[in-house]
């Protein structure tokens, strides 16, 4: 069912008005009248028409007034108007084209004229109306489609975190494996030879005392190897919690220290790390991942620090929530990089360097786990990374 088109007839005249309603009742056009120019506009505020005839000359507020606040609102802006007169069209015409008529109509009125003007305008109307639905809705759908774009991207970042998670995770627990086995024949072996040597000492030769003596420290070298390799095999696996997928309670510190110490070999007599940890309780989160995080951000401090230099660690309590300072004296970031320092593959360290992955994936694991982080910055000063955790996420 077509609906009728509804239009507004403007007139203080009760003849004119009536003549303009026979007129356009054989179309079947829906007929709204107003008797003053105020009238008209409060018609228009309630429910805009389709079209308005406007009568020129109207006491108080004229049609060139009324026709120039229609143009004015942008509800109304474009709505079709064919103003009336019976005053000398060659003279009123310029001033209806200034106040933004779209026809002009000379009083005594043609109907057959009135009526073509009158089709053709709301056939202008319906197109464009027709336009800017479809626009509306192409927006909407950009709109969607720019959702759905960043949902994907964000699925690709977890995909590909998630799978370096899970690789690593297995390789360094594989690997840890691997030197488990060999380290504990050697520290058996060695803690074997050490009791050996001893129930040995008494009964041999002062010669023989000598040598016993000489191999001593070695032993106790060995022994201290075995100890610091086994401290590193504990942090391994301990950093091999990559793949878990529960939450579990877990020691921020102890995450941290096996952190730094796979992070070593970066800084080994270049960087001091400066650990300033205040009592925190177990946080309920995935360790792995909270790992992960720490890793990231120790390694861009690393990075971004091009000779000697300080980082220092920081954690507290802030209420329930749980407080990760990591400070650099490194080469910081420019204010302009600043908004953009957590979009995935946005990367400032240069081409082949990175995926412009990791403060993303930081990002994201702490929004997972309900919490922020956020950079302060100066170029060439250095950076803080800042990370708020609760201790108890609310579970989805």
């Amino acid at each position: 069912m077509t609906l009728q088109a509804k239009i507004l007839v403007v007139d203080d005249t009760p003849q004119n008005v009536k003549l303009l309603t026979e007129l356009l009742a054989a179309p079947n056009y829906a007929i709204v009248t107003a008797a003053s120019g105020h009238e008209a506009l409060e018609q228009v505020e309630k429910e805009t028409p389709d079209l308005i005839l406007l009568d020129v000359l109207m006491p108080k507020m004229n049609g060139y007034e009324v026709c120039r606040k229609i143009r004015d609102s942008p509800v109304t802006a474009l709505l079709p108007v064919i103003m009336v007169t019976g005053l000398d069209p060659s003279q009123e015409r310029v001033k209806g084209i200034e106040a933004g008529a779209d026809e002009f109509i000379t009083k005594p009125i043609n109907h057959p004229e009135l009526l073509a003007r009158v089709r053709s305008l709301l056939r202008i109307k319906a197109l464009h109306d027709t336009v800017k639905r479809q626009a509306t809705e192409l927006f909407e759908a950009n709109a969607q489609l720019s959702h759905t774009l960043d949902e994907l991207r964000t699925t690709q970042t977890h995909l590909i975190q998630s799978e370096k998670m899970a690789a690593l995770g297995k390789l360094v627990a594989g690997l840890a494996h691997e030197i488990n086995t060999p380290l504990g024949a050697i520290t058996s072996n060695t803690n074997l030879l050490d009791r050996g040597f001893k129930r040995l000492a008494p009964s041999v030769a002062e010669q023989g005392k000598t040598l016993l003596t000489t191999l001593e420290p070695l032993l106790l070298t060995n022994a201290e190897a075995c100890q610091r390799i086994s401290a590193i095999v504990k942090n391994l696996k301990t950093f091999a919690r990559l793949d878990e997928a529960e939450w579990k309670s877990a020691d921020f510190r102890e995450g941290m220290e096996s952190t730094l110490t796979l992070v070593h070999h970066l800084h080994k007599g270049r960087i001091q790390m400066l650990r300033e940890y205040r009592e925190i309780p177990p946080v309920e989160c995935h360790p792995g991942q909270i790992n992960q995080v720490f890793m990231n951000l120790l390694v861009n401090a690393i990075q971004a620090i091009e000779g000697p230099g300080k980082i220092w660690i920081r954690m507290g309590l802030e209420g329930d929530i749980v407080k990760v300072e990591i400070q650099d004296t490194g080469i910081g970031i420019a204010e302009t990089h600043l908004p953009r320092i957590f979009d995935p593959g946005f990367t400032t360290k240069g081409v082949g360097v990175g995926a412009g992955l990791g403060l993303s994936i930081c990002y994201q694991i702490i929004a997972e786990h309900q919490g922020t982080i956020h950079v302060a910055s100066q170029d060439g000063r250095g950076s803080t990374f800042t990370m708020h955790l609760p201790i108890r996420p609310r579970k989805e």
